[in-house]
């Protein structure tokens, strides 16, 4: 899988990104895939040659941001744990926070983002 978002279109949007350089690329297939997902893989059915000037430039912005937002919060995508306490101490997501989209954890910014394409609609 390749990126909708090259390395320095990132940067573009996240000059100051503390994901280490040799991380980005990675972070922004798997964010590619994410938002495949969200998209119910339309960008790849159609080709994104193929959207709107438009289209392309939210799909950019929400790989970018899901990118972040991946490396942000690893511990979701990595961690099966729903809740944990020791000796009274416990930490919990903020569920308002976080959505779940077609199986992909993200944030409602960025789902807002995507959604704004047209491309996420279920009954296309």
């Amino acid at each position: 899988m390749t990126s909708y978002v090259n390395y320095d279109d990132f940067l573009k949007m996240f000059p100051n990104t503390s994901i280490p350089q040799n991380e980005i690329m990675l972070y922004l297939e798997a964010a590619s895939s994410d938002v495949d997902s969200m998209t119910f893989n339309r960008i790849t059915a159609c080709g994104f040659d193929n959207l709107t000037d438009f289209q392309k430039e939210k799909v950019r912005s929400a790989v970018c941001r899901q990118a972040a937002f991946r490396y942000e919060n690893a511990e979701l995508f990595e961690s099966a744990i729903q809740s944990y306490s020791i000796n009274g101490v416990s930490v919990t997501y903020d569920k308002s926070r976080i959505m779940n989209i077609s199986g992909v954890m993200t944030a409602p910014v960025i789902f807002s983002e995507i959604k704004q394409s047209g491309l996420c609609c279920r009954r296309l």
